[in-house]
């Protein structure tokens, strides 16, 4: 498979909250319809199934979502869009995990000599990533206990992927910083993590706080010259669910 031939990723960029809320204003009717669209596949069944294309293969593709986690409405119960919708190829890739995989092969970051470190949980993207890059390094363990070598940087990772590893206690450690140093210049760390849009306030002063907007000022303190938040949003690839975000930086 070619790697490059995927669909362009449906997201927004923003690189300061100043830019998010501006786009929350222009947007509200736009957000508003698909909110509606979202309950209105409310249902008292197990499960709800929308069709579509699956972006990463330009296949016809169902999305399959359980609703036993899901909000409850009169209707019934509307899923929980970004941990559901599993594809029904022999990945079974979730919402979250689809799109990740869809970003960094549009973004043009996976290639057959990508040194991929993987940290913490990466479950049924690891096959996936083996096979689209040179080598996929899975961590596990304390990010802090992560070798250093900087001074052999031909073994350096070009790509650095976490999914909701990242919280607030990192950017105490300075936990970014140790990702940054696995990175050979011009690398790139993305990642999803549990992300509050109304959150401005700054992490590094209570591991139990929420990650808000500074996580970018953040990420460019500890290594890296760029941070965006990217916010997602498709029917037609499954990608439902308010206010999705895959985070990217560059060293």
């Amino acid at each position: 498979m070619d790697i490059a031939a995927v669909a362009p990723f449906p997201m927004i960029e923003f690189r300061a909250k100043t830019e998010f809320d501006d786009y929350m204003r222009r947007s509200a009717t736009l957000r508003g319809d698909r909110w509606l669209y979202e309950q209105s596949l409310a249902t008292l069944d197990d499960a709800v199934t929308i069709h579509g294309t699956c972006g990463i293969c330009l296949t016809e593709a169902c999305f399959t979502a359980a609703t036993r986690d899901g909000e409850l409405v009169a209707a019934g119960r509307v899923p929980n869009w970004r941990e559901e919708l599993t594809c029904d190829c022999r990945q079974r890739l979730s919402n979250r995990q689809r799109a990740l995989l869809h970003y960094l092969l549009a973004s043009g970051l996976l290639h057959p000599w990508t040194r991929v470190l993987g940290v913490g949980d990466l479950g049924a993207l690891i096959p996936l990533l083996k096979s689209r890059s040179h080598t996929l390094t899975c961590w596990s363990g304390a990010v802090d206990l992560l070798p250093k070598d900087d001074s052999n940087l031909a073994h350096a990772h070009h790509l650095v992927i976490a999914i909701e590893e990242i919280d607030a206690g990192w950017i105490q450690r300075e936990s970014l910083a140790t990702l940054a140093a696995q990175l050979a210049d011009g690398g790139r760390l993305v990642f999803t993590t549990p992300f509050d849009v109304a959150e401005e306030g700054d992490p590094r002063h209570s591991d139990a706080a929420p990650i808000g907007w500074s996580i970018l000022p953040r990420l460019r303190e500890q290594g890296f010259s760029d941070a965006k938040a990217c916010l997602y949003w498709s029917e037609e690839f499954g990608y439902l669910g308010p206010l999705n975000f895959i985070f990217d930086a560059s060293k």
